[in-house]
């Protein structure tokens, strides 16, 4: 039996605010800080395969997700002290 997180991948390109993607940078930086080796890809899956499949919670979360004020999300998480990520391919280019 194979393990779900090693099945056959599918790309999915996602739109999301830019503090919901740092947050996920965050998520893999404090996984590595507890001596994990992780992908944002693989956190992604995590949270997606192991998120409840009652539609109602679903929904809950998705209407608190729409509620959130973005300085307050920011502030949630205090990144010091995690490891920094190695980066592949072409490096992103910072926001005016």
């Amino acid at each position: 039996m194979a393990l779900l997180w090693r099945s056959h991948a599918r790309k999915r390109l996602v739109h999301w605010p830019e503090s919901v993607d740092e947050r996920l940078e965050i998520l893999v930086r404090q996984v590595i800080a507890e001596g994990g080796d992780t992908s944002a890809a693989q956190v992604l899956g995590a949270l997606v395969a192991l998120c409840p499949t009652d539609p109602e919670k679903v929904t809950q979360l998705v209407k608190e997700y729409r509620q959130l004020h973005e300085e307050e999300f920011r502030t949630q998480i205090d990144p010091v002290g995690l490891p920094e990520l190695r980066r592949r391919g072409p490096r992103r280019k910072p926001r005016d």
